[in-house]
């Protein structure tokens, strides 16, 4: 009697841990809202609409689905928080690009939008799957390049390019602005910019295992332009290989400003940079940067004719840390 009694808990147990999952795992399809996937249909309200549920949905850790083998056309859009969930995981298996004509942006009544894609103030949030973002950023880059001059001295007024991805106040080019908890793990990121930037506010924020290049490497900063009192902590970039990046490693604050950065680790990087220096930390007088890290760092230059010599540089000021292992480019300024 107490063996079936055993086998019947045991039962129980298992339909209730299967149950458990589904609740904790409820996924969300955006083609079940309407998405097409054909690359020429705008998908962006079936996104928005798939969004929504997830943001409110009792599930632990919903799964917004973008399945695989279909390309979906977006443009600029804001997935909002505060959401209900304590994680939404985005698994993104297909490609979701933007509108090849930056004239066809429908940027909400701006001239221009800073981003095409925007996640803000969504806690713990999990970007997943082997698909793709395709910003289709070579016209905006040509844009970009067509500077006409200013009536006034030494001013160029030029096309502006904007983001791909953007990740604000949150705890892919990424920015995190005020983010906590963010994982980027397994990406390979080609942009006319940041490969990833990190913004004011952020902290506990892992970069691991990413391909980046081109573009202008991972950066935190330019932070303080306002002299505002802003902290950034506990960020750790590791396994990350450079490719013909303007820079790889980066951190900047303006000289006036007050913002905190701490207990940050470089480790594990490697690659090209095509400009000098490969590795730029400039932090302020007023609040130097501390508990800065840099192990097992190797990044060759790139022959470039603007360059004299292909010997990369590296530079920093107003820092407080150390490095370990082999550093190549070396930092004078860490023991």
């Amino acid at each position: 009697m107490a063996k079936y009694l055993l086998l019947l808990l045991v039962s129980i147990l298992g339909a209730a841990a299967s149950a458990l999952s589904r609740s904790c795992n409820q996924a969300y399809s955006v083609i079940d809202y309407g998405a097409v996937g054909d690359g020429d249909t705008d998908d962006t309200q079936a996104f928005k609409d798939a969004w929504k549920d997830v943001c409110r949905s009792s599930s632990c850790s919903p799964i917004i689905q973008v399945p695989g083998g279909k390309t979906f056309l977006l443009q600029p859009l804001t997935f909002n928080g505060e959401c209900k969930p304590d994680q939404i995981i985005f698994q993104l298996d297909g490609t979701i690009k933007a509108p090849s004509d930056p004239n066809d942006w429908n940027c909400h009544g701006n001239k221009y939008c800073k981003q095409w894609i925007t996640f803000d103030e969504v806690a713990n949030l999990v970007i997943r799957g082997s698909g793709t973002v395709d910003g289709r950023g070579s016209t905006w880059w040509e844009r970009h390049s067509s500077c006409k001059a200013h009536k006034h001295k030494d001013k160029r007024v030029c096309g502006k390019k904007p983001t791909p991805l953007e990740i604000a106040p949150t705890p892919m080019e990424f920015i995190s602005s005020m983010p906590k908890h963010i994982f980027i793990d397994h990406s390979r990121i080609m942009t006319g910019d940041d490969c990833i930037s990190i913004g004011d506010g952020s902290s506990q924020i892992n970069i691991s295992r990413i391909a980046c290049g081109p573009g202008h490497g991972i950066s935190i900063g330019s932070l303080g332009i306002d002299g505002e009192n802003e902290t950034v902590e506990d960020v750790h970039v590791s396994f990350v290989v450079f490719t013909e990046t303007t820079n790889g490693a980066r951190i900047k604050t303006w000289q006036s400003s007050a913002v905190k950065i701490s207990n940050i680790r470089y480790e594990n990087i490697y690659g090209t940079s095509r400009r000098k220096p490969a590795v730029h930390i400039a932090c302020s007088k007023a609040v130097p940067c501390t508990d800065i890290l840099l192990n097992n760092i190797h990044l060759e230059a790139v022959d470039d004719d603007d360059d004299d010599g292909d010997e990369p540089s590296a530079f920093c000021s107003n820092v407080q840390g150390h490095a370990m292992g082999h550093v190549f480019p070396p930092l004078p300024c860490l023991s």
